[in-house]
């Protein structure tokens, strides 16, 4: 049986496929920032000026923050 010879790509041809260049591009927030962390919320706490946005939520914090301490 006779030797087979190597298949030889042209010297010009890329070794690896040449896929697409990646372009960065800015991208910016849907919502502004300031919808989630409000410094205006509703309920802010006596003892530390804490706030909250809710009733609830402030009553959860001085009942196991501040409250928890007194027991």
């Amino acid at each position: 049986m006779a030797p087979v010879a190597p298949i030889k790509a042209p010297l010009d041809a890329p070794l690896v496929p040449e896929t697409p260049k990646l372009v960065c591009k800015p991208v910016a927030a849907g919502k502004p920032l300031q919808q989630f962390c409000s410094r205006d919320m509703a309920f802010k706490c006596q003892e530390c000026n804490q706030s909250f946005e809710t009733e609830h939520a402030l009553n959860l914090h001085v009942k196991y923050i501040h409250r928890s301490k007194e027991d």
